[in-house]
């Protein structure tokens, strides 16, 4: 049994600044993918966790990249 293929318009959910930083990194010429660190800082139930997710399903999606070459930290207090 095969599972059915669902596309996800997952930047679409994203409100202007949340999409801003799930779209943060570039291709570079040659050199794969070039992204410095990001850190998201907004208030409890802002969708943080949401955005970041988005981030890394792009990462992995469009850049083609591995999830082991990715870091994603989060924490609460």
């Amino acid at each position: 049994m095969q599972a059915a293929e669902q596309e996800i318009d997952y930047l679409g959910m994203l409100n202007p600044a949340q999409r801003l930083a799930a779209e943060f990194g570039e291709r570079a010429e040659g050199r794969g993918f070039e992204s410095g660190p990001l850190l998201v800082i907004a208030s409890a139930g802002t969708g943080k966790t949401y955005t970041i997710e988005s981030l890394f399903v792009r990462l992995v999606l469009e850049k083609e990249l591995l999830p082991s070459q990715i870091l994603v930290v989060t924490f609460t207090h």
